[in-house]
């Protein structure tokens, strides 16, 4: 069976005034074709950080001083530019971040924003792609999703407005899935609710997957 992701002696520090922090210390991982990867950590171990490392996005002054990020057994993410790297996000490979609505755009409708998540990696029409978002919402369980796609994160509840993340996710097909912690922050029956919903799809779309958690 191929791996469809492998990490290898990753090392990423952040400069600091007493020196720098070592966050990844030579951090390995081997995600194979249609398998469901675990990932436990305690917070501040560096999950979140391994997740922005291989969707190509650590943020600055995040450096990346060795290792390699290997997608598919042919495209090297490291060594790709912006441009390309932002080809990938999304389409290949896909993030579900914890606090959807600190990773949601509170200035635009949550329909507009998967649609021009969509738009991204497609030429279409914006009739297509609010489409395209309305199915997606549709598919992550939001009822009257139509009338959702006209709110903004801070008119959806805390499950509503995860299950937006997920479709955000979703809504290119990616073939690789990494949910970090995405039910941190939820009630608890909410969070079984959007797990139970993340499996689903993940077994519906046939997709490999990492599940970060603490």
């Amino acid at each position: 069976m191929s791996n469809v992701l492998e990490v290898k002696n990753l090392h990423v520090h952040f400069p600091t005034s007493a020196g720098n922090a070592q966050i990844l210390n030579g951090f390995n991982i081997e995600l194979k074709d249609h398998i469901m990867l675990g990932l436990v950590g305690e917070s501040g171990s560096g999950k979140s950080v391994f997740a922005s490392a291989v969707m190509g996005n650590v943020k600055k002054p995040g450096v990346i001083s060795e290792g390699s990020i290997v997608l598919d057994e042919k495209v090297s993410i490291l060594d790709l530019s912006e441009d390309e790297a932002q080809k990938i996000r999304g389409q290949q490979i896909a993030l579900i971040a914890a606090n959807a609505r600190g990773h949601l755009n509170p200035l635009i409708t949550v329909g507009q924003q998967l649609s021009e998540a969509y738009m991204a990696h497609h030429k279409c029409k914006k009739k297509e792609a609010r489409e395209k978002a309305v199915q997606m919402l549709e598919a992550v369980g939001l009822t009257d999703a139509p009338m959702r796609a006209k709110s903004y994160p801070h008119e959806l509840s805390g499950g509503m407005a995860q299950r937006c993340m997920i479709g955000m996710a979703l809504i290119n097909s990616p073939h690789i899935l990494i949910a970090d912690d995405a039910t941190n922050g939820l009630d608890v029956t909410v969070q079984a609710q959007i797990m139970d919903l993340i499996m689903d799809m993940i077994k519906e779309r046939g997709l490999s997957s990492i599940f970060i958690t603490h």
